[in-house]
C-alpha cells in the first residue's frame, strides 16, 4: 500500500513516518508535502492508497485537499 505523509510541521511528519515504518511493514511511504498545492501534485504524480493529512495547511486545509 502506498502512502503520502501531508503535515506542515516537520517533527511530526518525522516522528510519523518513523511510526508507520515500524509498525506496518505493508504500508510503503512514497512521499510527504506541507502544503495543500504541494500536496495535490505528490498526489496526482503517485497515486498514494492510502492518505494521512494534516487538517491545517498554511494554504488551505485538508478538507479542501480533499
Amino acid at each position: 500500500m502506498k502512502a503520502v505523509i501531508v503535515e506542515d510541521h516537520p517533527d511530526i511528519a518525522e516522528e510519523l513516518a518513523q511510526l508507520i515504518t515500524q509498525h506496518c511493514p505493508n504500508v510503503l511511504l512514497v512521499g510527504t508535502a506541507t502544503s495543500v498545492v504541494s500536496a495535490a501534485k505528490l498526489i496526482h504524480e503517485v497515486h498514494p492508497t492510502l492518505l494521512f493529512l494534516d487538517i491545517e495547511l498554511p494554504d488551505g486545509t485538508g478538507f479542501d485537499l480533499l
